[in-house]
């Protein structure tokens, strides 16, 4: 598409937060419809990798999220470039590490969601930046009933 024909072009352009922005938006919005095992994610790999030394903490915390969501997506899991592999294997415990460090941030949408959550349905008990044992990782809302928990993300 557009975006995919625009991004390629312009891929030299970018400075190390712009990459980590294209591709942290993607994975929040899974938009598995973008193909990433295209030209689009082979030069967004190509250009993070050309800038390694200038990556900030939270674009390192970004990068993690765009390769967590490669990882757990199917259809992008079997379709990750070369390049963006090697971005994975060369930086991948970096960007954990970075992401590891940030502190989760509640934002207005997921305090109203919880707040909604918690008006609507008293009997739940809603907890807001939950950590799950297993993975260390941060749930932005976690409501549980009778001892039964579900987790909502996003």
């Amino acid at each position: 598409g557009e975006l995919q024909a625009r991004a390629t072009a312009t891929a030299g352009d970018f400075d190390p937060q712009g990459v980590a922005n294209l591709l942290w938006a993607l994975a929040c919005l899974d938009t598995p419809h973008i193909q990433v095992s295209g030209l689009m994610a082979e030069s967004m790999a190509v250009r993070f990798l050309s800038v390694r030394e200038q990556l900030s903490v939270e674009n390192k915390s970004q990068m993690h999220q765009w390769l967590l969501c490669c990882d757990l997506h199917p259809e992008w899991r079997v379709k990750l470039p070369r390049s963006m592999q090697k971005v994975k294997e060369e930086l991948g415990d970096a960007f954990r590490q970075a992401f590891a460090l940030q502190a989760p941030t509640t934002s207005r949408l997921q305090a109203d969601v919880a707040k909604q959550l918690r008006r609507l349905f008293p009997e739940l008990k809603v907890e807001e930046e939950f950590e799950d044992p297993k993975s260390g990782y941060s749930i932005d809302i976690r409501a549980e009933r009778s001892g039964a928990g579900n987790a909502s993300d996003g």
